[in-house]
């Protein structure tokens, strides 16, 4: 007799103490309708890449460059190239959409064991145990720089947003003839050569006498502002002969999901004539990015998929450790950039006791970061 009131007593306390359930929102075994549904993130990795854009202007006198300036470092035809500057990876948290979890009471227990849950507003789990006027402050409030889902996978911004014009100076009439009326319509190219040639030498000369006070006048403080203006107009002339270039940073953005057992993928290619390109283009090298796993939880008692979404876990939370992992964007072998961050689905899932507990969440990885008793 006094065995049977222990088996009662001991059934009473397991009855008791498994009022919280927790299943896979997929569960077919479980006919629960009702409860509180909440998710583990996953993360999104954003690739900023920011491409070096240079325009090549051919001078109206470049073919007497070499002739007539005895210059032959100049610009022989109209053209582009593109150049990588810099790449910065980053991380944002979304929901996963594999890993939502419901949990409820059941109905006769639901008074005694409220359901005090806090979310993001993207459902992802923040907390568990703490009443709305007891939440802790670092708690479901950290924003986000922007949510993946709200962008397009490939976007691009250009700076400056306005394309810069490029002009070259006019030479309007040869300063040796008197005829007012003699402009550029009458002259040759290679009278307008000469015109031009002629006007870098004076320009240089009066270079010559401001910089040495051969004119003994004393500019002060414009003198300066003047040297420079000066400077500016030679090489304006001198343009006409070795062309001008012009330069715009592009960034292009990419986002790219990591798939649980990825060790690379691709991220786009790249061409410097043809700058970035999508994956399937036929240009360009690939560039790629590959994963380093710092940790391989070989002494963690991790739950497999199977568990996790064919059993029901009484009184118990699922929540995720993230896997340290070395994110290396290559192009043709080299390193570009590289980052050491925390990638949720490369980590495991596991177990831990709800009831009478107080948990704190990141957010941005499903971890654990304090977890009390009441």
């Amino acid at each position: 007799m006094k065995k049977l009131f222990l088996l009662i007593m001991l059934c009473a306390y397991f009855y008791a103490d498994a009022q919280y359930i927790t299943t896979h929102a997929k569960n077919e075994f479980s006919k629960q309708t009702d409860g509180i549904y909440y998710y583990l993130p996953r993360n999104v990795l954003r690739i900023d890449i920011m491409v070096e854009q240079i325009d090549y202007h051919k001078g109206p006198l470049a073919e007497y460059a070499e002739q007539m300036l005895g210059v032959y470092d100049y610009i022989r035809t109209d053209g582009v190239s593109y150049s990588i500057k810099d790449i910065k990876i980053s991380t944002i948290a979304q929901p996963d959409p594999d890993l939502c979890f419901q949990v409820y009471v059941e109905d006769k227990n639901r008074e005694v064991f409220p359901l005090n849950f806090n979310f993001t507003p993207d459902g992802v789990i923040s907390s568990f145990g703490y009443k709305n006027d007891m939440i802790p402050v670092d708690v479901g409030l950290k924003e986000k720089e922007e949510h993946p889902k709200e962008k397009r996978p490939h976007e691009k911004d250009i700076f400056p947003k306005k394309d810069e014009e490029v002009s070259f100076i006019k030479i309007l009439m040869n300063p040796d003839n008197e005829d007012e009326n003699s402009g550029i319509s009458q002259l040759t190219l290679e009278e307008q050569a000469v015109v031009a040639v002629d006007n870098i030498n004076r320009i240089q000369q009066a270079y010559y006498d401001l910089v040495t006070g051969y004119q003994e006048v004393n500019y002060g403080n414009t003198m300066k502002f003047m040297v420079q203006k000066t400077l500016e107009l030679k090489n304006e002339y001198e343009c006409l002969f070795t062309g001008k270039t012009s330069r715009k940073i592009i960034k292009e953005t990419i986002y790219i999901t990591p798939e649980p057992g990825q060790e690379t993928v691709n991220v786009a290619r790249f061409s410097s004539s043809d700058g970035l390109l999508p994956v399937n283009a036929k240009k360009g090298e690939i560039m790629k990015m590959q994963f380093k796993n710092e940790n391989n939880f070989k002494d963690v008692n991790y739950l497999t998929d199977e568990a996790i979404k064919t059993s029901n876990f009484n009184n118990k939370l699922l929540y995720r450790i993230p896997r340290n992992t070395t994110v290396d964007i290559l192009l043709d072998n080299e390193v570009l950039a590289s980052k050491q961050v925390k990638i949720s689905q490369f980590g495991v899932i596991l177990s831990c006791v709800m009831n009478k507990m107080k948990i704190k969440f990141d957010s941005n990885t499903g971890q654990i970061i304090s977890i009390s008793r009441e």
